[in-house]
């Protein structure tokens, strides 16, 4: 049978569900109060567990274990180890009748996965209480005896008690309430008159023998009716927070860093190859000038040993360098035509031009001896 813890349980996974751009973490803790003594549901000892006052955050229960859970599964198999570690006994009225009062406690922490800036990144934390009470109890009806009468005792002073505080907080928060004089009401004290909402769901019974008691659950509902809490919003931890985003901010740019580094010194180093490659012709292309130039310069001395060697007069040595160099110039627009059909007979440019000037150069040569 599925009751309001699983229901509600169930809610509040859906809701989680629905907001995947929040990261929750969920905490799980029971507990029970058996003849005013705090027990730990999770565990399997019977140790008694001391509560203590902190200044932050109310009364808290000392050691009480606090399960993270994983999901839904988990928490159904924590429920089921509480209900089979409660205390519960027969009477001439329940086979089962439950004699202490059980507190599941949920504490649920909500923070942005992504940093939002400082103000909308503050964790959110909350807490939630199942209280199932154990029922008051008379003697006379329950028969009760021994073991049973002391627990029916302690249940009756727990639930006056509670009685009292509801009474004072539905008429105001003006003098004494008694949340200390039971281990129940000084747990639940936020939960009653503090930074919360509350709500309390009544049972009775339709019998006519238990009017009386169905009369006073009935005036106790009415005055927690009349109970007014301040519940807000608990913001807590911004500053772990703002931290913990800044932390994973920076891995983050780290992260990008080194993505970029390593593509940068990609580029660098093909942009350094074709610089190399660019120098590397450069060098051949000024090998070759230089050898063109030296070419240039051998054929310019064998000329002028020539024309050294013949008596050539000035003016005819500057007819010699006109023609030469008119012939430089009709045939360089050709050059790379007549390289191209050269090719084929292991001949270049440079060979036809040379061909040509000696050709030329020998026909003045005849011409001039003639004269």
């Amino acid at each position: 049978m599925v009751g309001i813890t699983e229901r509600s349980m169930s809610d509040i996974y859906d809701y989680i569900d629905k907001h995947p751009e929040r990261e929750f973490v969920l905490k799980f803790s029971a507990m029970e109060i058996y003849n005013e003594a705090v027990r730990d549901l999770l565990r399997p000892d019977a140790t008694q567990l001391r509560l203590l006052d902190d200044p932050e955050k109310g009364t808290v229960v000392e050691k009480l274990t606090e399960e993270t859970l994983k999901d839904k599964g988990h928490l159904l198999e924590l429920l089921a180890v509480c209900e089979a570690q409660r205390q519960i006994g027969e009477t001439s009225m329940n086979e089962a009748s439950s004699r202490s009062h059980q507190i599941l406690r949920l504490t649920i922490e909500s923070s942005a996965k992504q940093f939002m800036g400082r103000g909308n990144s503050s964790t959110l934390l909350a807490c939630v209480n199942f209280v199932d009470l154990a029922g008051s109890e008379r003697a006379s009806q329950t028969q009760s005896a021994g073991m049973r009468l002391k627990e029916g005792s302690h249940i009756n002073r727990s639930l006056l008690t509670l009685g009292k505080v509801i009474r004072q907080l539905s008429k105001g928060r003006n003098g004494h309430i008694p949340y200390r004089d039971s281990k129940l009401t000084r747990i639940l004290q936020s939960s009653l008159g503090g930074n919360a909402r509350t709500a309390i769901i009544c049972t009775m019974s339709p019998a006519h023998c238990h009017i009386e008691q169905s009369r006073n659950t009935l005036l106790f509902a009415n005055c927690a009716k009349n109970v007014v809490t301040d519940a807000k919003v608990n913001v807590v931890m911004s500053d772990k927070v703002l931290v913990k985003h800044l932390q994973r901010e920076i891995a983050r740019l780290e992260n990008e860093l080194k993505f970029h580094g390593s593509a940068y010194t990609s580029n660098h180093a093909d942009a350094l190859r074709e610089k190399d490659e660019l120098i590397k012709q450069l060098e051949e292309q000024l090998k070759e000038l230089m050898g063109q130039k030296e070419t240039v310069q051998s054929q310019l001395d064998n000329f002028r040993r020539v024309a050294i060697d013949e008596n050539f007069d000035d003016h005819a040595i500057r007819q010699w360098v006109s023609i030469l160099l008119l012939l430089h110039f009709i045939i360089k627009p050709y050059n790379d035509l007549l390289n191209d059909i050269l090719i084929g007979f292991l001949l270049t440019g440079m060979c036809l031009k040379m061909l040509f000037l000696l050709l030329i150069l020998t026909m003045l040569f005849m011409e001039n001896k003639m004269v």
